[in-house]
């Protein structure tokens, strides 16, 4: 994804030097430990929507509420859409309704989760998903989300080797709702 040089581009310090130009505003209403899940999972989402210019009156589905979706979720409420939500928890019903979302289903694929293009393309429908945003995306979802207070659901670990240690086991048991942050000096 980055190439083959720059592999040096760690995320676990505490100081960097860095030209100005490559550098983002970050609004007031948007605090340290918010803005790493809303320039990565947030970016991400808000990217799919945006260059596939999803509107207001556009019903959008959501597959999943995780560290993605639960963004996704706000940012398609939040630009006007009618959000539906697809989870494999019934616990997450109320959560999603308070997240913007109008209606919840629960699914439970057995197997390959597969999608039946026919439908799709008859009815004139996109599945649509996202990898990197630029950096004129990642300027427009800080706006965006600071405008509309759109916040991740965080959980907050030292910066320390034993924070790390223990945001990894939660992450690998699935005990992180939604994003682990690492904060320095906690």
């Amino acid at each position: 994804m980055y190439a083959r040089s720059n592999t040096d581009q760690g995320a676990f310090v505490s100081h960097a030097v860095w030209k100005a130009a490559f550098l983002f505003h970050i609004p007031d209403a948007i605090t340290s430990s918010d803005v790493a899940p809303l320039m990565c999972a947030g970016a991400t989402v808000f990217n799919a929507m945006y260059l596939y210019n999803v509107r207001p009156t556009d019903r959008v589905g959501i597959v999943g509420v995780s560290g993605l979706g639960h963004l996704a979720i706000q940012f398609a409420a939040k630009m006007g859409c009618e959000v539906i939500v697809f989870s494999g928890s019934e616990s997450k019903r109320e959560e999603v309704k308070c997240l913007g979302a109008r209606e919840f289903y629960v699914t439970r694929a057995e197997g390959d989760f597969t999608i039946p293009y026919l439908p799709l393309l008859s009815k004139g429908l996109t599945i649509q998903g996202s990898f990197c945003a630029s950096r004129g995306v990642h300027v427009k979802i800080l706006t965006f989300a600071a405008l509309h207070h759109i916040k991740p659901i965080t959980q907050e670990f030292p910066l320390t080797v034993e924070g790390i240690e223990e945001a990894m086991a939660k992450l690998k048991k699935g005990e992180v709702r939604y994003r682990a942050v690492l904060v320095a000096g906690k």
